[in-house]
Order: C-alpha cells, then structure tokens, then sequence
C-alpha cells in the first residue's frame, strides 16, 4: 500500500511520533469497526528506512481498512522537529502518542522526552500519551506536560503478578481493552453540569432506577493547586486563582468505600469525570437525568418505585445506594 503525505486541513486528528511494531495495532483499534468516530491518523517517522524494512508494523489492509484515514510524513529530523510537528498540524490535533524508538532501546526515553518537550511548545493542549521503557524515568517527566505515561514493562509485571493471585484476571483485562463488536470498554465520560453536586452514590442509584446500559465504576476528582496558596481545591469550585502556575492533579477512586474522603457520599465538582463500563460511549444526562426523584421512563410498568429506600431495597434509615451496590 502507497502511503500518502497529510493534507494540510486536518483537524481532531492523532499524531503517532516514531514508527515501532505497536503502530499497526494502535491503528487497527482507533479504526475498529465499534469506532464511530474514526480519526485522521499522522505518523511521523523517525527513520524512513526503518519503516520500509519492517512491513509488519504497517496497519493490515485486513478488517476492511483502507488507507482512507492514515497519513505517513517522513521529514528530516523526525518528531523532535519543530517543523515536522507543524506538518503534522499538531496545532489542530486533538492527540499525540510518543512511541520508543526501538532504535535507541535504554536511551529511548530520552529522546521520547525531548519529541514530548516539542509538543509542548508546539500544542500544549494537545492530550499526549508516551511509552515509557523504564519505569525508573518517570520521575522525570514530572516537569513536563505528558498527560499519560504508559510502561509496558511495569504494566506487564503487575499483570503477571496479578494473574498468580487471581487467575483469569488478564482475561477481563483483555476484554475490556479491545474495540470489538459485542465487547465492553472503559469510558471516561464529563459529568453534566445538572448532576454536578451528587455523589458517586447517587449516580449509581439513578442509573438502576433508569436502567441504564452501563456500570458506573468510579470517578475522577480533577483539582490543582493554587499559585498563592499551599491547600489544593477541586477544579472548578476556585473563583479566586488567576490560573498562573497551576499544575492540575487528577485523583482516581474506583469502587469509593463508605465514609472515606474522596468516597461514595463526597460531592462531584463540575470538572469531575465519571469512569464507567459500556458496549458503547454513552451521554449520561440521557439516562441520570431522568431518575430523577423516584421513579423513572425505564422502569417496568407497575413497578415505580415510590421512594429511594424501595428503589434500592434499604430500609427509609439506610443510605439508598448501600444495598445496590453490595
């Protein structure tokens, strides 16, 4: 398959920095079939050589891809380019992955850094995912604005160890982590603005009371810390800070225990994010709206239940969301 140069119009799109086996499969699941969104891919290649030599790591043209969405830039310099990354309009996209360089196998991570540094002065918005070889350097990405860092190795050594402890548990991991039709993943989804101030226990009841098609997990409180203060405030409840030197910090609480701080009764802020199960990406509003208050349009006729307590199965002295989630 011919590989075509980037139209200088793209927008939303993804941009993978260095060509490694991982690229065909980090296509192959951004284009699955269950994506209805499918975005413009740029690669930036590193070496142009080393692309053409291994044939392998090219998306397949199996699975009905086409080519369409996938654009291959081979410039001199590379990722770490300023030049390039303009080409790539990573002004306009919407993310970027930094793959390692197999190249440079323990000295990778350097160079990882230095492409992530680039981006930054390119597109500071842009949402960046590095790979990271050794786990030991992620203390040094602390300085710089990559969202999400991934090691594979460190990942693969807790999978292992969990698999010993809980057989079957790469299974569900598995599962969860491919786009195929008639599986689930994991969504990371806004909270709306009308739910801001409930509790994860709350959501949970709403969505049994609406029968809605998703598990709620858990959530994401976003909050930073003040340039003129040392006490860190949730996102969103701070009208007084400038928003100067302010390093935003996310918490993740999945499956929040009782009387805990952030737990299942700790209020949701309007920055906050829901994490959830799901065949499909879904709008929460759709379904948490309309429980609102008792019962719901997805309940049963003749089954509306007449108050939080019934609709849960507590009695009217118990937290309503207690007894459906244990």
């Amino acid at each position: 398959m011919e590989w075509k140069d980037p139209p200088p119009e793209l927008k939303d799109h993804v941009v993978i920095c260095n060509c490694s086996e991982q690229v065909h499969r980090i296509v192959a699941e951004l284009h699955a079939d269950m994506v209805s969104d499918k975005p413009d891919v740029v690669l930036l290649l590193q070496d142009s050589e080393l692309w053409r030599c291994n044939p392998g790591w090219h998306p397949s043209p199996d699975n009905g891809f086409t080519g369409e969405h996938f654009f291959v830039l081979d410039r001199p310099g590379g990722p770490a380019d300023q030049r390039n990354l303009m080409a790539a309009s990573i002004r306009d996209a919407k993310a970027a992955i930094i793959l390692a360089d197999p190249r440079q196998r323990e000295l990778a991570d350097a160079r990882s850094t230095l492409v992530a540094m680039a981006l930054e002065q390119q597109n500071p918005d842009v949402h960046t995912v590095m790979e990271l070889i050794s786990s030991v350097n992620r203390e040094h990405l602390r300085a710089t604005e990559v969202n999400e860092v991934v090691c594979v190795v460190e990942i693969a050594e807790r999978l292992i160890a969990q698999s010993c402890i809980t057989p079957g548990v790469k299974n569900v991991f598995e599962s969860v982590l491919v786009n195929r039709p008639g599986t689930n993943n994991i969504y990371i989804v806004p909270l709306p603005e009308e739910l801001v101030g409930t509790t994860y226990r709350d959501l949970l009841r709403r969505a049994v009371l609406s029968q809605a098609p998703f598990q709620i997990i858990g959530f994401i409180q976003n909050s930073f810390l003040p340039s003129d203060s040392g006490e860190e405030e949730p996102l969103g409840h701070c009208s007084t800070s400038s928003g100067a030197n302010v390093k935003p910090r996310q918490e993740f609480v999945i499956n929040p225990r009782h009387n805990a701080d952030p737990g299942r009764d700790t209020p949701l802020g309007e920055l906050d994010q829901i994490a959830l199960i799901a065949y499909e990406r879904v709008e929460l509003r759709d379904y948490l709206l309309s429980a609102e208050g008792g019962g719901s349009q997805g309940d049963p006729p003749g089954n509306e239940p007449t108050s939080p307590g019934e609709a849960g199965g507590a009695s009217p002295g118990e937290a309503s969301g207690e007894r459906i989630l244990q």
